[in-house]
């Protein structure tokens, strides 16, 4: 407990010195929380037991051996439209929350685990010279429903260093891998499929030029249509630049 009060402490005093100095906090603060919480921390890192051996051999047991029609029916149901949400960029998704009513709903509250098969690893995306204005923390993560091995996948967020919890960034890794291996079993499944996607976007969404009122750069952006522009970005009233998809 001690130990894990202090590198706490050690963590917050990191993140008061990067809002002070954030040139400072690229170059030396980075690396500082990388050694210490990334990569040598016993209190992030994960010990795995799932060798790539074991994996393969609950792979080998289950292979043939499908789940019953009454699971398989809630995997493979029709996604709600409703919940799906799209980003600026035109990416669809979901809610965490929607993945895991339906595991829930198909094996049981605790029969099932999205477990971690490695510890949290970054990846130095910035060009030899440049500062590290953020880094990209990934970690592969597996499904398994019912004690079986199902399904695996990575998740992966940029980390801002001063700007946003450490916390908050690895609950989002876990969440993108969940996603990535509901998709596996048929939950959500329509994500992945191109011309649902183009079907989904004529119907719920709409594409329009939107201005930053601080920056005053404009670009085309993506909304739902019953979603109005929330600050900082606001609707070009130019017809000639809207376009709706």
């Amino acid at each position: 407990m001690l130990f894990l009060i202090s590198k706490i402490s050690i963590l917050l005093f990191y993140l008061s010195l990067a809002r002070m100095f954030p040139r400072i906090s690229r170059r030396v603060l980075v690396p500082l929380i990388r050694s210490h919480y990334v990569t040598s921390s016993p209190v992030l890192r994960y010990h795995s037991t799932y060798t790539p051996e074991t994996l393969a051999s609950a792979a080998n047991q289950t292979i043939g051996q499908p789940f019953p029609d009454s699971v398989a029916t809630i995997l493979t149901g029709s996604l709600d439209e409703s919940q799906v949400s799209i980003s600026r960029d035109g990416s669809l998704a979901l809610p965490e929350e929607y993945y895991k009513a339906r595991l829930n709903e198909a094996f049981g509250v605790g029969g099932w685990a999205l477990i971690p098969n490695g510890d949290i690893k970054d990846l130095d995306l910035a060009e030899e010279g440049q500062d590290r204005q953020y880094v990209c923390l990934i970690r592969e993560y597996s499904l398994h429903c019912h004690g079986r091995f199902v399904a695996q996948a990575f998740g992966e967020t940029q980390f801002y260093l001063g700007k946003q919890s450490y916390s908050e960034a690895t609950e989002k890794i876990k969440a993108i891998a969940l996603a990535r291996c509901c998709k596996d079993v048929g939950i959500a499944s329509e994500l992945w499929n191109k011309e649902w996607i183009e079907q989904w976007k004529e119907t719920h969404a709409t594409q329009e030029w939107v201005e930053n009122v601080n920056t005053k750069k404009r670009a085309l952006l993506w909304r739902k249509k019953d979603d109005e522009w929330a600050w900082p970005y606001q609707r070009v009233n130019n017809a000639s630049f809207q376009k709706k998809y």
